[in-house]
């Protein structure tokens, strides 16, 4: 029972890392863009920076939850296979 709940645990944090660090060079690249479109006197601007802003400050949760999910397919799958050789 703990080594299940070790290898979740091991497998949430490194795709929390993964996701973290994919959003982070992402975020990088699109920087430029979202602080031009900030700055823009568009009608949509508002929706646009608040959308912007809850984005940024929710990252970390859309991260865990992501990675949470990740790690229930991988796991769902993986018991899918290792039944299908069993079974056979």
């Amino acid at each position: 029972m703990l080594m299940v709940s070790l290898r979740w645990i091991v497998c949430w944090v490194a795709h929390v890392l993964l996701i973290v660090t994919l959003g982070g060079i992402a975020g990088t690249l699109i920087a430029p863009v979202v602080k031009v479109a900030l700055r823009a006197q568009w009608a949509w601007d508002i929706t646009f920076a608040n959308g912007a802003i809850i984005g940024m400050k929710y990252a970390g949760l859309w991260a865990m939850g992501i990675a949470l999910i990740w790690c229930i397919i991988r796991h769902h799958s993986l018991v899918q296979r290792q039944s299908g050789h069993t079974g056979s």
